[in-house]
């Protein structure tokens, strides 16, 4: 994971007194914005200031809200993708091959099956 050094994301720490903020780029295609509220803020002020912050980013930017002393630590999201095309198998070396696929701990799965053809055991 690369990290950009320090807080403070442009215009985001003005709106509460204290908040810090970081940007955090797990890639290229994957951003998180890490606000840190300081200590006392009431628990509705920082469900009304997250709800509003949310609506100022695309959804495909993901945040992290926390209190001091909470380590943030963001890692990429695990996709796999299982494509099984052109081949004749039987419908049990199919389902064994989606079955582990399945059991993989995994954000995203995608199984395609393409022009396939079915023999018998």
């Amino acid at each position: 994971m690369s990290e950009e050094k320090g807080w403070e994301v442009p215009g985001v720490g003005k709106l509460v007194v204290g908040i810090k903020t970081e940007l955090m780029r797990v890639s290229s295609n994957d951003v998180v914005v890490h606000v840190q509220f300081p200590p006392g803020t009431p628990k509705e002020r920082q469900v009304e200031f997250a709800k509003a912050l949310r609506k100022e980013f695309p959804p495909r930017v993901r945040m992290a809200f926390t209190s001091p002393g909470v380590k943030l630590n963001v890692s990429r999201p695990k996709v796999i993708n299982l494509t099984i095309a052109n081949s004749e198998l039987t419908m049990v070396d199919a389902m064994q091959r989606i079955e582990q696929v399945l059991h993989e701990e995994a954000d995203t799965i995608t199984i395609s099956l393409t022009n396939i053809t079915w023999r018998k055991p």
